[in-house]
């Protein structure tokens, strides 16, 4: 999001990165550049999220930004923590199917 005059061009370069500091099997990294045009305030970046049947509670990544041109970056608002929210089954997805059918019971 742009905060600020929409009257000029500017842009900003992002990347994506473990919070963890590992390699993700959550997203795959990536990296590009938003440019907004003038009265344009908010551009969406596209990540592509890892699926497996195993449910996790910490499955997020950050994404930063930098590379300001013609524009400033923040103190505080050049980085994002992203969470993913998980749609497995908890633990994992080996029951999903028996659960939903209703022969495992949720209270055992």
């Amino acid at each position: 999001m742009r905060i600020g005059g929409y009257d000029d061009r500017c842009s900003v370069a992002w990347e994506t990165f473990d919070p963890t500091g590992t390699n993700s099997r959550f997203f795959v990294h990536a990296t590009g550049v938003v440019t907004f045009l003038p009265t344009e305030h908010t551009k969406t970046v596209t990540v592509r999220i890892l699926k497996d049947d195993t449910w996790s509670a910490n499955a997020e990544f950050n994404l930063k930004l930098s590379e300001p041109d013609n524009c400033r970056l923040g103190q505080l608002q050049h980085t994002c923590r992203v969470k993913i929210i998980d749609a497995d089954f908890f633990p994992d997805n080996k029951h999903k199917d028996a659960f939903l059918r209703g022969e495992i019971d949720e209270d055992r």
